[in-house]
């Protein structure tokens, strides 16, 4: 899949001089830096994750020569993204790691860039605008309009609304949704605790809002993720294709991806062909819906880095 260098004593002293002064000689941490196959790695906040993460970028940019596959880097989050980016761009060789074939980025972003909008602009739907928050207040605008939801949300003895709007703010696409219109009229959703079903009036009139909204081009991020479902579903050469694109994905933040993205994530990437490998918060337990496979043992990594006074960093391998 991929080679990486042996890690010399003068080659560990490169890369500790290339990132502030660190001391990446412990034999456990070596263990990752040199690491081709799936692993966990779990560290305190704060205690050097990210360093030793930009260590393996650096590493692999040394000698990193197709131009047609890449390392995949997804983090949770904007900021530790940039976190991320910050170390490897100021970097001689790690910052070509920031470009194709390679991609840095939020796990939201690598689901929309290779699967969901793809497959969004095959079915001619288009995009204004991606985000809860908007779609919230566009969908409890326009709900009144539907006569069934108005009458429902007004009728006192139901005692419906909150709940109602509750739905109607949190209407996720479901992946099973059967009209692929250009121009859909209703589209299946996500039934929550409580939701009155599909065969029924306010199930149909939530089905139409929703595809209101897809026709003016509102979604909320949990759509995303859905069509990307549906494209993998469609097309599973898919799923091979990423993981000959990506030999290596790394997913920082890993405590806190969870749910349908992480499911996404293992079912592309935890198969032969590519090697996952997890970052996460030993304070808090990384979700795991299928097994890596073959584990190396346990071990303990401790960065010792400039300006730290002393601290011993310690990560988690697993």
């Amino acid at each position: 899949m991929f080679e990486i260098l042996p890690l010399t004593p003068e080659l560990l002293a490169e890369l500790g001089d290339e990132l502030g002064g660190c001391d990446f000689t412990d034999p456990s941490q070596t263990d990752f830096l040199a690491k081709a196959t799936p692993c966990d790695v779990q560290a305190a906040p704060g205690n050097g994750k990210t360093t030793l993460l930009a260590a393996k970028l650096a590493l692999l940019s040394r000698n990193w020569s197709t131009r047609r596959r890449g390392v995949c880097v997804i983090s949770h989050t904007n900021a530790a993204r940039t976190e991320v980016e910050d170390l490897i761009a100021r970097h001689p060789t790690a910052a070509r790691l920031m470009a194709y074939p390679h991609f840095t980025g939020t796990v939201t972003a690598f689901i929309n860039q290779y699967l969901a909008l793809p497959y969004l602009r095959g079915l001619g739907w288009h995009v204004r605008q991606i985000d809860d928050d908007a779609f919230a207040a566009e969908a409890m605008r326009r709900y009144p309009g539907w006569g069934v939801l108005d009458n429902l949300a007004k009728n006192k003895k139901l005692k419906l609304k909150r709940r109602l709007e509750e739905w109607i703010s949190l209407l996720d696409l479901d992946p099973g949704f059967t009209d692929t219109d250009a121009e859909p009229r209703a589209l299946a959703v996500r039934c929550r605790k409580g939701q009155w079903g599909a065969h029924t009036d306010c199930g149909k009139a939530l089905e139409s809002l929703k595809a209101s909204m897809v026709k003016s081009g509102l979604y909320r991020y949990a759509d995303m993720t859905a069509l990307a479902w549906r494209a993998l579903r469609e097309n599973p050469a898919l799923a091979e294709r990423l993981r000959d694109r990506f030999p290596l994905v790394i997913l920082d933040e890993a405590q806190d991806t969870h749910g349908d993205q992480l499911r996404l994530l293992e079912h592309v990437f935890k198969q032969d062909g590519a090697a996952f490998q997890r970052l996460g918060d030993s304070n808090q337990t990384m979700e795991l819906h299928q097994p890596i496979g073959r584990q190396a043992p346990v071990a303990y990594l401790s960065i010792r880095a400039a300006g730290l006074a002393g601290r011993s960093q310690v990560l988690q391998v697993g």
